[in-house]
C-alpha cells in the first residue's frame, strides 16, 4: 500500500539521539542532554561514556567546551569522540588508562572524571577545533546484514537486470560494498566466506529471511555532504574515534571494511543529495535497476527536505522501475522498509525491525 513518507516524524540518530534543530546549546540544555545520553544512549553499552557524561552534566568547564558544537549535532558523542580521537592519534595522558581499547587492563571508571577533565582543559583548543569542524558521521558496516533482506526483496522483480546502487549519506561508502562481505544469521549464511569482513546478525523470530542470489552490481554511487576519503588516515581515524571504546568488534569490522574499500574504492559525490540525486538517477542506464538506500540519514533533513527526497525518488519511479530501501528510526526499534516503484505503481512494505548497529533482525514479512 502506498504511503506518503513525508508524514514521518523526524528520524532518530543511529545511536538513539533525536536532533533538535532549535538547540541553542545553552548550559542548562547541555546539562540535561549529557544526563539523557548517560542514561538512555550510553547506558550499559558504554559504561565509561555513561559515567563521564553523568559528571560532565554538572561541570561548567566541560559544558563551556561542549557549547562550541554546531546546532544539530549529538553534542555528548561529538565531545567524547574528540577526546577519543586525540588518544588514538597518540596523545599520552592518564585518561587513556580508562579506555578499554587503548589499555589492556583499564582502571575503574569511577576514578576517571578528574583525569578526563584535566585532559579537556589541557587540550581545550584542539578539542574545540574538532567539535567545530568534525561531525558525528559513523559508517556502521554491520547494518549491511539488516539491509540485505531489503535488497533481496527489491530484486524479486528484476533478477535479469544489473543493479545500480545509490546510497544517501554513505560516509566512507563502506556499505556500498555489501556484496563483498560474508554474513552469518545463525541458520543461514550468505556472501563471501573468505572476506575479511564477516558479519554476524541474529535472526530473531520465525519468518523467512529473504537473501539475494548472486547480485550483479554495475554501479555504486554515494552522495554525502562530507564524504570520508578512505585513503586519508586522519579521516578514517575520526571514524574509529566515533566508535565507543568498549565496542571492539565494531572497530575490528571498520578496519576490515576499510581494507576492502581501499582495494575497490566506491564512487562518492560531495554535495547535498537533494541537489545531486535527480541527475544521478537520470544518468543510470535503462538496462540497470536502481536501488536508492539510506540508514539513519533522514535526521539530517528537515520535514521539507524529507518531502523533497520522496518527490525526487517518486518522480524517477514514475518513469522507470526502482526501489528505495531504508533503515530509519521513525519508531523504535528501527525498521527496515522498502518502497517499490513498479510500472507506475507505488508500494510500501515494512520488512523488519532491527538493531541500530545491525546486531539482530526480526522479519515481519
Amino acid at each position: 500500500m502506498a504511503r506518503n513518507m513525508s508524514n514521518s516524524t523526524p528520524a532518530d540518530h543511529p545511536d538513539g539521539w533525536r536532533p533538535d534543530r532549535t538547540d541553542s546549546a545553552q548550559p542548562n540544555d547541555l546539562a540535561e542532554k549529557f544526563r539523557n545520553f548517560a542514561v538512555n544512549i550510553f547506558g550499559e553499552t558504554s559504561p565509561l561514556y555513561a559515567h563521564l557524561s553523568t559528571l560532565a552534566a554538572d561541570d561548567p568547564d566541560i559544558l563551556s567546551i561542549a557549547q562550541k558544537s554546531p546546532p544539530g549535532q549529538p553534542i555528548p558523542i561529538l565531545l567524547l569522540a574528540a577526546v577519543h580521537y586525540l588518544l588514538l592519534r597518540g596523545e599520552q595522558n592518564p585518561i587513556g588508562r580508562f579506555f578499554p581499547n587503548i589499555t589492556a587492563k583499564p582502571n575503574a571508571i569511577e576514578d576517571s572524571f578528574d583525569d578526563f577533565k584535566s585532559f579537556c582543559m589541557d587540550y581545550r583548543d584542539a578539542i574545540e577545533e574538532l567539535i567545530v569542524t568534525r561531525r558525528v558521521q559513523t559508517n556502521e558496516v554491520s547494518r549491511c546484514a539488516c539491509l540485505l533482506p531489503g535488497f533481496s526483496v527489491a530484486m524479486e522483480r528484476v533478477w535479469d537486470k544489473p543493479l545500480a546502487l545509490i546510497e544517501i549519506g554513505p560516509s566512507a561508502g563502506l556499505n556500498l560494498l555489501w556484496d563483498r562481505y560474508g554474513y552469518d544469521y545463525g541458520e543461514e549464511q550468505w556472501g563471501n566466506p573468505d572476506s575479511p569482513v564477516q558479519i554476524f546478525c541474529e535472526h530473531r523470530g520465525l519468518n523467512f529471511m529473504p537473501l539475494p542470489e548472486d547480485p550483479v552490481i554495475a554501479q555504486r554511487i554515494g552522495i554525502d555532504i562530507n564524504p570520508i576519503d578512505i585513503m586519508d588516515d586522519d579521516a578514517t581515524l575520526w571514524l574509529r574515534a566515533l566508535i565507543w571504546p568498549e565496542h571492539r568488534e565494531r572497530s575490528r569490522q571498520l578496519k576490515a571494511a576499510l581494507s576492502v574499500a581501499r582495494a575497490e574504492p566506491p564512487q562518492l559525490l560531495a554535495g547535498d543529495a537533494l541537489d545531486l540525486l535527480p541527475s544521478v538517477l537520470q544518468s543510470v542506464s535503462p538496462d540497470y535497476f536502481p536501488i536508492v538506500y539510506h540508514t539513519f540519514a533522514e535526521y539530517q533533513l528537515s520535514a521539507a527536505g524529507r518531502q523533497k527526497l520522496t518527490e525526487i525518488i517518486g518522480k524517477e519511479g514514475a518513469r522507470r522501475d526502482l526501489a528505495r530501501v531504508s533503515i530509519e528510526g521513525r519508531g523504535w526499534p528501527p525498521r527496515l522498509e522498502i518502497v517499490q516503484y513498479t510500472e507506475g505503481s507505488v508500494y510500501e512494505e515494512p520488512l523488519a525491525g532491527c538493531d541500530q548497529h545491525g546486531a539482530w533482525i526480526r522479519m515481519s514479512r
